[in-house]
């Protein structure tokens, strides 16, 4: 936490978070995030009233990941339930196998979260329009839970924005995903427009549409996610500056 900067950086996805109400806006080059084709699974739907966006979210999320992580998460607690099921009956007090039973409804909730929660991403149709008092977020066929449709005024957005967030991990390493966010002139709040994006591109893309139709400019936001802030050298540019120094000798 910096009290200086009024900032605070989460400790598990390195998210920078702003403690004053008012979001901070600093002149930047934004010209990395320029996309100049349309993402597979994107779709740009005539609309008489506005704008609309349709994304297929299975090619846009890593909803298979989920569906499998959900499935072998699954698969442990079923299997020993099973085995228990078969058991003889004096292999086990009753008071024993209601315990084990509770302990593994905790894992089995988990799972079918997380299994759901992939599976709406390999279903999910994701709408987004764009009119002249609202944009409108909408799903299908899911469409409840954070899938319900949401809506919010457009003369309330200010700014929109990419963020960079990470809810799990792989191999000890976070893997990253995106989210389209926007910043709201009513007491310098943020919402989020949509989520779960696997590439940054894809997010850019949105990001791009919607400010064009909103006619804003776009400007860098402190906090969002910019490229150059996480840049790691390759092991082939370490190697080539290894190589490149020892030459100089």
């Amino acid at each position: 936490m910096n009290l200086q900067t009024g900032t605070a950086v989460c400790s598990s996805c390195h998210h920078l978070f702003h403690l004053e109400a008012g979001w901070e806006q600093e002149d930047k080059d934004v010209s990395y995030k320029k996309v100049t084709h349309t993402p597979k699974g994107f779709s740009t739907v005539p609309s008489l009233s506005g704008l609309e966006i349709q994304i297929a979210t299975r090619f846009a999320s890593k909803g298979w990941w989920d569906f499998l992580f959900g499935a072998a998460f699954l698969s442990v607690p079923s299997f020993i339930i099973i085995m228990i099921s078969f058991a003889p009956s004096s292999d086990l007090e009753i008071s024993e196998t209601y315990f084990i039973y509770a302990f593994l409804s905790i894992f089995i909730a988990v799972g079918l979260y997380v299994l759901w929660e992939g599976l709406s991403k390999i279903l999910n149709t994701v709408s987004i329009k764009v009119d002249a008092a609202y944009l409108e977020v909408s799903s299908s066929p899911i469409n409840w839970g954070k899938h319900k449709t949401r809506r919010y005024p457009v003369d309330e957005i200010e700014q929109i924005f990419v963020r960079q967030y990470s809810n799990k991990k792989q191999n000890g390493r976070p893997i990253y995903e995106y989210a389209v966010d926007f910043l709201s002139s009513k007491e310098g709040k943020t919402a989020w427009i949509l989520k779960g994006f696997s590439k940054p591109e894809q997010a850019w893309f949105l990001e791009q549409k919607l400010e064009k139709h909103l006619n804003l400019e776009d400007k860098h936001v402190i906090g969002e996610f910019d490229p150059s802030d996480n840049y790691r050298p390759s092991f082939k540019e370490v190697f080539a500056l290894i190589k490149d120094s020892w030459k100089k000798r």
